[in-house]
């Protein structure tokens, strides 16, 4: 299983990968989420944000699926949604976390939402 944490304005220094702007870091059981990976399939933001329905929540949302499905097809389709239900209703200026199961089990309910 893996857990998903986000820290807002994290200590520096920080991997300049994590986020641009420098306010919110995501940890993947402890180490970085980079933006990288997310951001060549679809540039919404130079760095990930919550707590608002912007590109940076987006951008957040599509690394997050990238990540715990593991399905690039599935990911683009959701990330979107899972921005409004999810990322978008984090406390801006607060901390979160989230595992993978979790993405999933969100994941399947948008997917049974949309039939």
């Amino acid at each position: 299983m893996k857990t998903y944490e986000g820290v807002a304005n994290p200590p520096t220094p920080y991997p300049s990968d994590v986020n641009a702007a420098g306010h919110w870091m995501v940890l993947v059981n402890g180490q970085t989420l980079p933006i990288g990976p997310s951001r060549k399939i679809w540039n919404h933001s130079e760095g990930f944000s919550w707590g608002y329905a912007g590109s940076g929540p987006a951008q957040l949302s599509l690394a997050l699926l990238l990540d715990a499905l593991k399905d690039r097809r599935r990911a683009v389709r959701l990330h979107q949604s899972f921005k409004f239900r999810v990322v978008a209703a984090w406390p801006k200026d607060e901390g979160w976390q989230i595992t993978d199961i979790e993405i999933r089990q969100i994941c399947n309910e948008l997917e049974q939402e949309r039939q």
